[in-house]
């Protein structure tokens, strides 16, 4: 059955039926609608939310079943969490100064990592602001991951600002 979807999908878009789906919906279709969410499910969940959304609006009723099974906060948490991830190296560098020169072969194993809890605001444009790091790491860690998670560009939210939280751990030996 999954080779047979996946056959369907490639045939959609060798053939521009993509594109198709996606211009029939923009001029009112809820079932093309429908069509180019479950095409963008797997690649791109929040567009394919964002279709599912619009067809349901044009009550179209496969679009709304659809829409049931994302959470948009969800989807675009998750838009969220793939812009962070090309950036959590250099947040990771932050780190790595601090553990130079220390001594952890005294260090049970459990304290042998640190977490640091992030929350920030997304505004209308992409950006973050109002940072907040919990951790027992320093000033100079948290103040580097700040302006780190201030360049990034993320994903602009639908209606209002977004509150992301996420969470990283620090080994003692990275």
């Amino acid at each position: 059955m999954r080779s047979f979807i996946l056959s369907l999908l490639l045939w959609d878009q060798a053939f521009g039926l993509v594109e198709e789906f996606e211009k029939k919906c923009l001029a009112g279709d809820g079932l093309a609608c429908a069509k180019a969410g479950y095409h963008f499910k797997k690649t791109d969940t929040l567009k394919a939310y964002e279709y599912y959304k619009k067809g349901c609006e044009l009550k179209e009723e496969s679009a709304c079943f659809n829409m049931k099974t994302y959470d948009p906060n969800d989807v675009y948490s998750k838009e969220v969490g793939k812009a962070l991830v090309p950036h959590s190296d250099k947040i990771r560098v932050c780190y790595v100064p601090q553990i130079k020169g220390k001594k952890f072969s005294n260090i049970q194993y459990k304290e042998n990592f640190y977490k640091a809890d992030f929350t920030f605001r997304i505004d209308q444009q992409g950006k973050a602001s109002h940072i907040n790091v919990k951790t027992v790491l320093d000033k100079k860690f948290v103040d580097c991951a700040k302006n780190i998670i201030a360049g990034i560009s993320y994903p602009k939210p639908e209606g209002r600002e977004h509150v992301h939280e996420f969470y990283m751990l620090f080994s003692a030996f990275e």
